[in-house]
């Protein structure tokens, strides 16, 4: 859980429009798109496209087409806010976590 960090948590967030009408998400790099970020946050906590779909009201249908097809769609924009406070949530505890650990052992 604690390198859920490595995507869209720790430098400023962007979204981008793209000609087709769909919504990406962008921090610095190209490579943090929404479907790295489901694919991350998915793996790292060891959950099915149901669970997660479940955690943030959004079909396993649509999470599947997302992370599968590297494209966002333009009802996504909504569900990027959804899976980033799952991610921000996930970050906050692990820094809690460690920062606790760190002051019982020193």
């Amino acid at each position: 859980m604690c390198c859920v960090n490595s995507i869209a948590t720790l430098k400023p967030i962007r979204f981008k429009l793209y000609g087709d009408k769909t919504y990406r998400l962008y921090n610095y790099s190209k490579d943090d798109t929404l479907s790295e970020m489901i694919k991350k946050y998915r793996l790292n906590n060891n959950l099915s496209y149901k669970e997660l779909g479940e955690l943030v009201n959004c079909s396993q249908g649509h999470l599947w087409m997302i992370e599968h097809k590297d494209r966002d769609y333009p009802q996504s924009k909504v569900l990027i806010k959804k899976i980033l406070k799952l991610v921000r949530k996930d970050f906050i505890l692990c820094i809690v976590v460690g920062n606790i650990i760190k002051f019982i052992f020193t």
